[in-house]
């Protein structure tokens, strides 16, 4: 397998605001090399064609990426749901979000 599509990982991190509110902040954790898989036909007929439009399977071999909550694929958030360790590689299976920027910080 190649792991040729760039993947940005993002930390969810809590600072305190003005009015000592935590507020979370994406924090970057680094661009890995990653793998987008499709969802086989059995896990389409589970759990139906609009879930399998909407998320996404990603697979990553660098350890650093099990911390991630949020990733970036060429300028789509998407939010992780799952994630799996199968010792050698990860894997995250991630929601699209919808209507919020990407570049905003």
């Amino acid at each position: 397998m190649r792991y040729d599509e760039k993947v940005e990982y993002l930390a969810i991190e809590y600072v305190m605001n003005e009015m000592n509110d935590k507020i979370p902040v994406e924090k970057p954790i680094g661009v890995f090399d990653s793998l987008l898989t499709p969802f086989s036909l059995q896990e389409t007929q589970v759990y139906g064609a609009s879930y399998t439009k909407t998320n996404v399977k990603v697979l990553c071999r660098d350890p650093q990426s099990f911390n991630a909550r949020i990733l970036k694929i060429e300028n789509q958030k998407y939010e992780i749901l799952e994630k799996r360790d199968y010792k050698k590689v990860f894997l995250f299976i991630c929601k699209k979000v919808v209507g919020k920027n990407v570049n905003s910080n």
